[in-house]
């Protein structure tokens, strides 16, 4: 084999190499948008979740204000209602960031 067969052969391996690399980084890249896009919709779905159920305590609450009997209910109820709602988005404000933390650290770390 002569020198310039020699030359030959190893640029084609390199190309090859190269060649091979590329598809390998593209189906990377590929898995993790696809991951990257579940982990979006299971996000969104919990967001969804979380409308809805934010939407009908405030229903609940507008039935329970319609039959209270004086100020005093009113304002327990209003107490009531605040305190309720703040616990429950100071929840889902810890549940929607460890949410999604789960889907930006595999995304990044990819």
């Amino acid at each position: 084999m002569n020198k310039h067969d020699r030359r030959f052969d190893r640029a084609r391996e390199a190309l090859l190499d190269g060649s091979t690399a590329a598809e390998e980084s593209t189906r990377a890249i590929g898995n993790g948008y696809f991951t990257a896009a579940q982990a979006i919709g299971v996000f969104n779905m919990k967001l969804i979740e979380m409308a809805q159920g934010n939407a009908m305590a405030a229903v609940n609450f507008a039935q329970q204000v319609a039959t209270v009997k004086g100020p005093a209910e009113a304002a327990n109820l209003w107490s009531s209602y605040a305190r309720e709602r703040f616990e429950t988005l100071t929840d889902q404000s810890r549940e929607l960031t460890a949410l999604a933390q789960k889907v930006i650290i595999p995304t990044v770390q990819r």
